[in-house]
């Protein structure tokens, strides 16, 4: 039995083949087309996965992506309308640029995008919709584990933001979900995005973190509240969600966390900073080492700032 997976309308797009349960085949279509996180369909990921193995749509037994558009249309009508009028921030593309809006309808896209691909003469397997948080959970059945509890934690899935599983053989049993906004991956963008970083570099702000000292922690802590329930408080009254989409922090966050400190002239030389750090060498001709030795300095001057800021 084959089973081919595929993301679209989403950031990093592309796909999975599964052949009787074993992965045979993964790609990502930003190594084809080249664009970083990119949200495009998998036209170049198909060809290289039908192409080079020889296969035809035919040979696919059903066809999955991992996301449950009933779950997710829910949590988007509840979002929009949650806060009215700001809340129809939301609907703008920047306030969730990782995703395109057409995701709504995205097993509409995919059929369409396959009947392209494959001509529209041809059959499409079924599409079956896998909930996120699922989807994240079944790296168990990959796992050296025969029974382990697993614990999904995102930005934002179709209906959760973090959820805690048991699994056991080839079973997984959701035990636990949070709110949709009670999402500390989301408060973590929300800080990168402050900071001056973009998309997708909350890595980045992770290990600058090495660098630095816990300043902030006990005003985090004074934010976000780890409740017995095993759930913590949510974020929606701390981030600007609403007026700034899924990326902002609002002006009581800051100035709780921060208070007087939260200006925009410690954000701005950061901004300086990062520039450095990005910026390409004055020359084709200069040096690796050279290019290295920017870098670090750079790299110095954020760690400098940041402790400045402290």
């Amino acid at each position: 039995m084959r089973i081919l997976g595929i993301v679209t309308r989403t950031h990093d797009s592309g796909l999975a083949l599964l052949s009787d349960g074993v992965p045979t085949l993964v790609l990502e279509e930003e190594r084809f087309n080249h664009e970083k996180h990119t949200l495009r369909f998998p036209f170049l990921s198909l060809a290289g996965a039908f192409n080079g193995q020889g296969l035809d749509i035919n040979d696919i037994d059903v066809i999955t992506t991992p996301w449950e558009m009933k779950c997710f249309r829910q949590s988007a009508f509840s979002a929009v309308l949650g806060c009215l009028p700001d809340s129809l921030n939301l609907l703008r593309p920047s306030a969730r640029s990782t995703q395109s809006t057409l995701i709504v309808n995205m097993p509409m896209g995919l059929w369409w995008g396959l009947k392209w691909k494959f001509g529209f003469n041809r059959t499409i397997p079924n599409i079956v919709q896998v909930r996120h948080h699922d989807a994240h959970a079944a790296s168990f059945f990959i796992s050296p584990f025969e029974e382990a509890a697993v614990l999904v934690m995102d930005g934002y899935g179709d209906e959760t933001a973090t959820s805690a599983y048991t699994g056991s053989g080839n079973r997984l049993q959701r035990l636990w979900q949070s709110n949709f906004f009670d999402s500390l991956g989301m408060l973590y963008t929300c800080v990168t995005k402050y900071l001056g970083f973009g998309r997708f570099e909350e890595g980045t702000v992770m290990a600058l973190a090495a660098t630095g000292c816990p300043t902030y922690a006990a005003k985090f802590r004074e934010l976000i509240h780890l409740k017995s329930t095993v759930n913590f408080r949510s974020i929606w009254t701390l981030s600007a969600t609403t007026r700034m989409g899924l990326s902002g922090l609002s002006r009581e966050f800051l100035l709780i966390l921060l208070g007087r400190r939260a200006d925009q002239t410690n954000r701005l030389l950061i901004a300086i900073a990062i520039s450095l750090m990005r910026s390409s060498p004055p020359s084709k001709q200069q040096s690796y080492t050279s290019c290295a030795h920017f870098r670090e300095v750079a790299l110095h001057a954020i760690c400098a700032l940041v402790a400045e800021w402290h």
